[in-house]
């Protein structure tokens, strides 16, 4: 009886057990960015896991998510003057988290992200697509994928439809939930679990 439960203990745990989850980040912004993730979607609860302040640099980093409910990717970039703009891919090493798109990648775009200027505490802003990695006068970023979009709170690179270069020293924040997915119980060990426990009624039965 007791090898039983133990049994059962064991399918169950296994059932639950999931493997450690990396997150991969590639980005860059103009002018200086901190990457972080934080358990709060409005506020900043860690030290940053990656930084920079070269737009002509790509950074990248791999960090181990701590196993929590739900966390935020959170993106604080700063424009120094001249044209602002954030890029970026960031992959999770499996599907037991998922963005805020649903999916376990994510890039800089106008989908699963939101926006806000200046400060968590403001309200979200819509977010402004300026072009593909690759367009000027930033160019291609490689380790970004190609489909990832350059994103600021405003075209920054054709305020007036002149090509004139718009200028500010805004901080922009760019947050995306890593929520945890459903995790289904495989069906070798739901078929194990089921035949323990027909096994242990049998037994029941013949006492």
């Amino acid at each position: 009886m007791k090898k039983l439960t133990s049994a059962l203990i064991l399918a169950g745990s296994m059932s639950c057990a999931q493997a450690s989850t990396l997150l991969t980040s590639t980005f860059t912004a103009d002018n200086a960015f901190e990457e972080y993730i934080s358990s709060s979607a409005t506020s900043i609860s860690s030290a940053a896991i990656l930084s920079g302040n070269n737009w002509g640099s790509t950074y990248s980093s791999v960090d181990s998510l701590t196993p929590t409910s739900v966390s935020y990717l959170i993106l604080k970039v700063t424009n120094q003057g001249g044209p602002g703009a954030a890029l970026g891919t960031f992959t999770l090493s499996n599907s037991d988290y998922l963005f805020g798109n649903g999916a376990n990648t994510i890039s800089t775009g106008d989908t699963g992200w939101s926006m806000y200027v200046d400060s968590l505490a403001n309200p979200a802003s819509p977010i402004v697509v300026e072009g593909a990695n690759g367009i000027s006068p930033w160019g291609f970023h490689s380790g970004i994928d190609s489909n990832a979009q350059w994103v600021w709170y405003y075209n920054s690179i054709n305020t007036n439809g002149a090509g004139a270069w718009g200028s500010d020293n805004s901080t922009v924040y760019l947050v995306t939930s890593i929520t945890p997915a459903a995790v289904p119980v495989p069906s070798a060990i739901w078929f194990m679990g089921t035949a323990l426990l027909g096994f242990l009624g049998l037994k029941r039965k013949q006492v």
